[in-house]
Order: structure tokens, then C-alpha cells, then sequence
């Protein structure tokens, strides 16, 4: 309205008619230097460290690696949500007593919780910073970035959330007179230039009027679009409250994601508010947000033919077959020390009993902390015997970690060795050590031991805790035996079959591993730790064992391909059998021309 005055009084050759100012900008400049020193500063800057402590970066799917150094370069998509949006979501927002920005902030969060899978999810949002009414028509830069963070955790409502998020809001915005970069330096003690502090998604709603209704006397404005090559942040969504709805602009940095994938979101963004709508006080895991066409391919399309197993068969009965079958064959070798079949399926029914004699029964959790032998295949095989499911714990995990797994899964007992057994030493758990006390587990007596179902627990691995604290994921019979059999088995896996065990138990890579071997009655090689981290090692034990079926992680093949293809004119391995992470079929190219007969 300022420009618009001073415009038509210039032609008018009159004085503008402007209202006095009752405050300058050096003096807004002034307030906030001597702000910055005082008492207020300290009490606002105590709350954003005890807001922001701890958080973890938001990690998205990405469509490219993240460069080490945080990329600038980016574009912009827009798109027009749908017009009936608007109306609902404002009607949503009066009745449950919050502001629109509100509700599509809660909801962008929620599409953020369900692409990453992480619970506490940190946003950041400008305000204005116009609090004091004497600054409300001060032409100047106030505006500040606050970093709003969220509980997502136990799937709340959507109702639940939005309440939360009102609360975290009001809250922030009573501290917000604190530069942004006074918190990131009070928060952050070691900065990631591979992204921006604190965030990496922005969200803003722009609800001014348009600049299209601008006058400057007869003349006419119309909004010329300019190129965007740049990117602040990962992502920045900016939605435009206009007469015609909402407009959905989203700022991306083009060196992580495409713009099909941004496109998605936006649209997932959209499915989320209409079923927001729908039923607000729907839990935000249960939220639709795919559109038909993509349930389709995802139920349908991606489904694949089926393929039916044995739906009543447990892992000890695959194991039991071998031992029927090939008694004799060795099951397991490890540094020149072997066990047949026969001689596994001994030992572990013993460990088995003395367990069961211990108060272990039907899906009793049972920690084991043991290192690279022949005793943790007993172990293992030992614990399900019992009829309960294990918990592998590395010894050379950090001791709170070791502590965490121990309390969470509730262990009265503990299966381990002499060699490592302090480090999971506990007041209430009683460890079993396989070598100290092989008197006692040879002389146990057999017991009756009610036979495992295909539904039981079989084992729990705990992920990394990198988002968080580690959660243990509980796996029945069931699944291992889906894994392997099926009457369209996709493998010719056999007796003569030579399989390692590279990875460590506590990775799931290693039950396709050990089970592989164990259920076709080949030999398993446990792969001393060594040569895990030495490609030389492991590669001279491939040759030297004849291992004929390989698994490995792409980033540890590549490696190990170096050593082979330039020592080995020949190998025994048939199959090579990538997981973990993406394969580059490009680099395997020497493998495939040097052994043309194994398959990857």
C-alpha cells in the first residue's frame, strides 16, 4: 500500500499520505543487539537446547548418494491441490480448535514419518517475526527459522498429533525472538557438511495477497516466472493459500532426488490430506496415501506368481532331514575343527535339555553372546531345540548396547563361552558357558520337549539403532522355511554344497547363510573374523575350502573380486548371491568374464 501511495502521489506531483512511523528499523536493530546480551536470550536459548537434544538427521530415500559436501543445486515443481481441499481442511482445523497451518504441517510430518520410517522428526518453518505491532508495517528483514520437532512414535491419531503439534508451535513461538543460528551454534557440537543443521526439509505456507492485485495507478502487473537452479535445503514445501485453493510448490535439491520422485511425494502429500479429512481421528500408520494405480502395481502387478510351501515344517525339521539323510557329512568347519551332522544334532539336543531342565521352554528369548566357533552353531541350534527363540548378541558390541538388548528382551538366561562371557554378565541373567559347563550339558538328562510349531518364535534380531534406540524384529519357523522352501525353489542347492559364514549373526544376511548349508545338508565354513576384514584372507579361504555358493554385500564383493580375478584363473563357487545394498552390474564385469560358469 506504501509503493501504490508513494507511485500515485508522484504522478499526482502531491505529498504521499503516509502514516508516521513509530518505530525505525536501527531501532528494531538497537532492541535486538541489547536483546541478544541479556537474560531473555539465555532462557530462550536453555529451551531450544532442550528441545532440539539428540535429534537425528531425517533420512529420506534418495534417488543419489548424498555428496559429502551439502549441493546447492536444485528446481522447483509445482502442482494445484485439489480446490475442495481447502474448504475441508480449514473446516478440520476451526473445529479441532488449531490454525490451517497448523494441520498441514502435522500432515507434512506424518508424509515424512511414513517415506523415512523414523519417529522424531525435526521441520523447519520461518516466521515472521513482526511480534510487536509497532514493526507490522516496517519495511526490513525480521524474519527467523525455527526447528519444530515431533513424536511420532506409537502411531498417535492424527487428532493426537495435531495437538501436539499445536502445543510444540505455541511453545515456539513464545521463543522465537532468538536467531536461528544462535540455537544451531548452542545445539550443535559437531557439524555434517553432507547436510544442513539441525533439518534438511523446510515447510511454509504463504498465505499473502496476491502480487497480482497490485495498482500503481493504470498500471498492470502479471507474474513473470523465473528459472530455479538452486536448493537451501533437501526439500522445501511452500503452499500458496490463494482464492482458488492451495497451490503446492516444492523446492528440491536436484543432486538428491528427480523430479518423478518429488512429483510422488507431492501427490502422496495430497492422498494424505484427503484422507486426513476423511477420518482425522485415523491413526497416521494406517492414513491412505497411495493412489489406486499404485496399489495396484504394489498388490497385483508386484505381487508375483505364488508360490506355496511347506506350510507345516519348522526349521528343526529341515534340519532333521539332513541329519536322517547324511549323518556323516560334516555340517560345520571352522580353523580345521569339524562336525558332521551326526555329531551337531548330539551336541545341540544335549545343550537343548540342559536348557529345557533351566526353565527355558516355548518361545523363551534367549540371549547369545559368543564369538566365531563351531559352539555357536550348538548354540543356536541348541536354543531352538529347547523350544526357544535367540537372541544374538557380538561380543564386541559396545557394553550398552550389550546392557539394552539384555533388559529389553527380558533374559533370565544366557547361552555363551568362558572367552566372552564378562562382557554380558548380569546380576539376574544366569550365563551358560559351552565350554565350562559341557560336563553339565552331556549329562543332561532327555526330557520331553513339546515339538516347535511353524508359527513360533524362531529368533530376534535387533536393528542398528542408527534412528534411534535398536528394535528387536522377532521371526518365526515360518519365514526361514518360506526362504528356502518353495516348489519353485530358485536355487539347485545340494549336499556337495560349500557355504560361508561371513557375516556376523546379528546381520540377517547370516541366516541365509547358515540355514542354506544346513538345510540341503551342505558344510557351512564359518569365516574366522580376520578374514572378514581382509579380502586377501578371505579370498586365499574361498579357494582353500572350495566354497561353491558365496553371499555378500556389493561393496565387499567388489573388493574381494580385486583379489580373485587377479590370483585365481579358476573358482568353485557356482552362485554368487548379492543383499544388503544396490548392485552396480557394471562392476562386475571382471567376475562374469573371468568365471563365466558361476551365476550372480
Amino acid at each position: 500500500s506504501e509503493l501504490s501511495e508513494l507511485y500515485t502521489a508522484f504522478i499526482a506531483k502531491r505529498n504521499p499520505l503516509l502514516s508516521p512511523l513509530a518505530v525505525q528499523y536501527a531501532d528494531y536493530a538497537i532492541w535486538q543487539r541489547s536483546f541478544m546480551g541479556g537474560e531473555l536470550l539465555a532462557k530462550q536459548q536453555a529451551y531450544w537446547v532442550r528441545q532440539l537434544s539428540g535429534l537425528e538427521p531425517l533420512n529420506l530415500p534418495l534417488d543419489y548418494p548424498r555428496p559429502a559436501v551439502q549441493s546447492k543445486r536444485g528446481a522447483v515443481t509445482e502442482m494445484m491441490l485439489d480446490p475442495k481441499l481447502a474448504s475441508q481442511l480449514n473446516s478440520l482445523s476451526r473445529q479441532q480448535g488449531v490454525t490451517l497451518f497448523m494441520t498441514l504441517f502435522s500432515a507434512f510430518q506424518v508424509l515424512l514419518y511414513r517415506y523415512s520410517g523414523q519417529e522424531d522428526i525435526c521441520v523447519g518453518t520461518p516466521v515472521a517475526g513482526r511480534r510487536r505491532r509497532e514493526i507490522e508495517e516496517l519495511i526490513g528483514f525480521f524474519v527467523n527459522t525455527l526447528a519444530i520437532r515431533s513424536d511420532l512414535s506409537d502411531t498417535p491419531a492424527f487428532t493426537t498429533l495435531l495437538q501436539q503439534v499445536k502445543n510444540t508451535l505455541l511453545e515456539s513461538y513464545d521463543q522465537q525472538d532468538i536467531p536461528f543460528e544462535r540455537v544451531v551454534d548452542a545445539v550443535i557440537k559437531e557439524r555434517d557438511m553432507s547436510r544442513g543443521p539441525l533439518f534438511q526439509v523446510m515447510f511454509v505456507l504463504q498465505n499473502t495477497p496476491d502480487a497480482s492485485k497490485l495498482s500503481l495507478g493504470d498500471t498492470k502487473f502479471s507474474i513473470a516466472e523465473a528459472g530455479h537452479t538452486t536448493a537451501l535445503f533437501d526439500l522445501t514445501f511452500t503452499l500458496h493459500e490463494g482464492s482458488t485453493g492451495l497451490l503446492l510448490s516444492v523446492e528440491y535439491c536436484t543432486d538428491l532426488f528427480t523430479e518423478g520422485t518429488v512429483l510422488r511425494m507431492m501427490t502422496h502429500y495430497e492422498q494424505l490430506l484427503h484422507s486426513i479429512v476423511a477420518d482425522p481421528s485415523a491413526e497416521i500408520g494406517s492414513l491412505p496415501m497411495l493412489l489406486e494405480a499404485e496399489e495396484t502395481i504394489l498388490l497385483d502387478v508386484f505381487s508375483g506368481t505364488s508360490a506355496d510351501y511347506p506350510r507345516d515344517k519348522t526349521m528343526l525339521d529341515l534340519f532333521m532331514e539332513q541329519v536322517a539323510r547324511v549323518p556323516e557329512a560334516i555340517a560345520v568347519s571352522y580353523q580345521g575343527e569339524d562336525l558332521s551332522y551326526r555329531e551337531l544334532d548330539k551336541r545341540s539336543s544335549q545343550l537343548g535339555y540342559y536348557l529345557r531342565s533351566k526353565g527355558v521352554k516355548e518361545e523363551t528369548l534367549v540371549p547369545i553372546c559368543i564369538n566365531r566357533s563351531l559352539d555357536m552353531i550348538v548354540g543356536i541350534l541348541g536354543i531352538l531345540k529347547a523350544g526357544g527363540a535367540y537372541v544374538p548378541v557380538d561380543p564386541a558390541y559396545p557394553q550398552d548396547r550389550i546392557r539394552y538388548t539384555l533388559e529389553d528382551t527380558g533374559a533370565f538366561i544366557l547361552v555363551s563361552h568362558s572367552d566372552c562371557s564378562e562382557v554380558c554378565q548380569s546380576g539376574t541373567i544366569e550365563v551358560i558357558e559351552l565350554d565350562r559347563d559341557a560336563a553339565a550339558i552331556a549329562n543332561a538328562q532327555s526330557v520331553s520337549i513339546v515339538a516347535r510349531s511353524a508359527h513360533q518364535a524362531a529368533y530376534v534380531i535387533y536393528t542398528s539403532g542408527s534412528t534411534g534406540r535398536p528394535k528387536g524384529v522377532l521371526i518365526e519357523d515360518s519365514n526361514v522355511v518360506r526362504l528356502f522352501e518353495t516348489d519353485q525353489p530358485l536355487y539347485d542347492f545340494n549336499e556337495t554344497d560349500v557355504w560361508t559364514m561371513f557375516h556376523s549373526f546379528c546381520f540377517d544376511f547370516s541366516v541365509w547363510e547358515m540355514y542354506g548349508a544346513l538345510f540341503y545338508g551342505g558344510r557351512l565354513v564359518i569365516v574366522p573374523r580376520a578374514a572378514t576384514q581382509d579380502s586377501t584372507l578371505f579370498g586365499q579361504l574361498l579357494l582353500d575350502e572350495k566354497v561353491t555358493v558365496l553371499n555378500q554385500t556389493p561393496s565387499s564383493f567388489y573388493v574381494l573380486q580385486d583379489y580373485l580375478t587377479s590370483h585365481a584363473a579358476h573358482v568353485d563357487i557356482r552362485y554368487v548371491i548379492f543383499g544388503g545394498e544396490a548392485l552396480n552390474p557394471e562392476k562386475t564385469k571382471p567376475w562374469k568374464d573371468l568365471y563365466q560358469s558361476c551365476r550372480l
